[in-house]
């Protein structure tokens, strides 16, 4: 069992850090501008760090036993599940003082919840991949 727990930990991580460098190479080739969105510096370690971990643990879903045993499926509950976190909770949250994203990051712009979804999808995609290729 501690193995599947690591594997699904490291899977959900790397999918963490495919999800940062998607969000660096957008930004560098002028994705977000396109979208209408002015996004912050993605390139921090805090960012990093933050990701990686929560990649981490979003891939334990993948334990689950009523998780489908398709990847594709997976990386699409998956995916969803953490953009709707995002979008609902956290970005919420940290908006308590009126600035910030705001609900599901429309502060930011109508296509923030398009876009969350797209980075949501790289990382659920290599993530689930990973895990399905990894696992014993």
């Amino acid at each position: 069992m501690l193995q599947k727990f690591l594997i699904a930990f490291a899977a959900g991580a790397f999918g963490g850090l495919s999800n940062v460098v998607f969000l660096i190479i957008a930004a560098s080739i002028g994705i977000p501008a396109l979208f209408g969105l002015s996004l912050p510096n993605f390139a921090t370690n805090a960012f990093l760090y933050k990701q990686v971990f929560w990649g981490g643990l979003w891939g334990l879903f993948f334990l689950i036993p009523f998780m489908p045993r398709n990847w594709i499926a997976r990386a699409l509950i998956v995916s969803a599940a953490a953009a709707c976190v995002t979008l609902f909770i956290f970005f919420p949250m940290a908006s308590n003082d009126g600035k910030g994203p705001g609900l599901a990051g429309l502060n930011i712009g109508i296509m923030m919840p398009v876009y969350v979804l797209m980075a949501d999808l790289v990382f659920g995609f290599i993530a689930s991949k990973l895990y399905k290729l990894a696992r014993v």
